[in-house]
């Protein structure tokens, strides 16, 4: 019976465009379940429908609730950081799960599952939306881990023998074998893969050093090959030892530019960091001249308005002063007219004497 987050490949009971499509479980019922049909890569959400359980072959209960994976495969200059870290599929508080995602200038929506982290110290955050793409099973990553672990311990224990009693001959190549092996192990730890295909190749060298050393010590158990043995032994000896002194060599050269990249990167901080200040320091003179340059120019601006409104008080006082006088001129005017239209003195004394009499 398939559960939430299951992964399987629809059959022929499902409708003809999604037959033999990826699709996870979003709901579960008592005959059939509600399933998201996803494209080809697994990524994206293209259809719904509601199969029976017989039409449905699961595959995948990676992202099933409850289950815990491991992140890995993560580049973002964010998200780089959470490679490594462990964490439990859970519900998404308004999403549930699973969720998809649909950006503004998608098609369809993307597939994510809400990871729940065991430390949300390291991780930055208490839990985020990933990819399906980005999470591993947390066994298989332990089996990964520790295949590679197991490899690497066997080269090292072979490679690493200073002396091998009863040998007749040293296996062809051998130093330079398992210097490969190491290396090759070392690379996979790094990259979190495991290293599987490694192991026989150690585990056949030691077989066949094992078998000559049976057969050694069956040919040289009589009292006639005594004095041989002992040369061959310390012939072989020798060469295990050169052999371990060029893989120690080669792992010491390693450590070596490990720390020479180490002081690098952080002589490189140190100088980004400094370029860093030295950017704020201008960034802050800048801000600086531009508000001081910003004050001058207010100031220029007020006094500029205050000009011009005195001379704008100026050119008014001059136009009152015009019209004052123009009143003046235009009243003595008037009063010249007025005073030649009227009567002489002379003709008004007369004019009164008439009356009088």
């Amino acid at each position: 019976m398939p559960n939430v987050g299951d992964v399987g490949i629809l059959g022929t009971g499902a409708p003809p465009e999604f037959r033999r499509l990826p699709a996870i479980v979003s709901k579960v019922s008592t005959s059939h379940c509600t399933v998201v049909v996803l494209d080809e890569e697994r990524r994206v959400g293209i259809g719904e429908c509601w199969p029976a359980f017989c039409d449905l072959t699961i595959e995948s209960q990676t992202l099933r609730l409850g289950t815990r994976v491991v992140v890995e495969g993560m580049q973002g200059m964010q998200t780089r950081r959470l490679n490594g870290l462990i964490g439990v599929v859970s519900s998404h508080p308004r999403e549930g799960h699973p969720v998809f995602i649909r950006k503004s200038d998608a098609e369809h929506p993307k597939l994510v599952v809400c990871i729940l982290f065991d430390s949300a110290q390291a991780a930055g955050r208490r839990s985020a939306l990933i990819e399906p793409r980005f999470l591993a099973p947390h066994g298989v990553a332990v089996e990964h881990m520790s295949s590679s672990l197991a490899c690497l311990k066997e080269c090292l224990a072979v490679c690493s023998r200073e002396t091998v009693a009863s040998v007749t001959a040293p296996a062809e190549g051998f130093g330079e074998h398992c210097a490969d092996a190491v290396a090759d192990s070392l690379d996979r730890i790094g990259a979190g893969a495991g290293v599987s295909s490694t192991s026989p190749d150690c585990s056949r060298d030691r077989g066949g050093s094992s078998s000559s050393s049976s057969s050694s010590s069956t040919s040289c158990s009589g009292s006639s090959c005594r004095s041989q043995c002992p040369q061959t032994a310390c012939e072989q000896s020798s060469d295990c030892s050169s052999n371990s002194k060029q893989v120690a060599g080669v792992m010491s050269e390693a450590k070596q530019e490990s720390a020479q990249l180490r002081e690098k990167l952080t002589s490189r901080r140190g100088t980004l960091l400094q370029d860093r200040t030295m950017t704020a320091v201008a960034e802050q003179k800048r801000i600086s001249s531009a508000q001081h340059l910003a004050g001058v120019t207010s100031k220029d601006k007020q006094e500029s308005a205050w000009r011009r409104a005195k001379l704008v008080s100026r050119r008014s006082v001059s136009w009152q002063g015009f019209a004052v006088i123009a009143a003046v001129g235009f009243c003595i005017a008037i009063a010249g007219v007025v005073l030649q239209r009227l009567p002489a003195p002379r003709d008004i004394a007369v004019a009164l004497m008439m009356l009088g009499a």
